[in-house]
């Protein structure tokens, strides 16, 4: 049976969230939190489902002269 855990950020990204929000981490801290990263993509990715989107034309109204 395959592992149902999606795979982490990639390292590059990951390095530079953690760097712009000034995070200090310890290698088994980075290991541990980066490991869970593929989690939150996962659940964010189902929170924000695109929905479907209806487009109506446009009507314009202008005082009569």
């Amino acid at each position: 049976m395959a592992d149902p855990t999606p795979p982490p950020m990639p390292e590059a990204v990951f390095d530079a969230l953690m760097a712009r929000a000034r995070i200090p981490l310890d290698p088994e801290g980075r290991a541990s939190v980066r490991g869970a990263t593929g989690l939150f993509l996962a659940m964010i990715e189902r929170l924000h489902a695109p929905r479907p989107v209806e487009v109506e034309p446009a009507s314009v109204f202008a005082p009569r002269r």
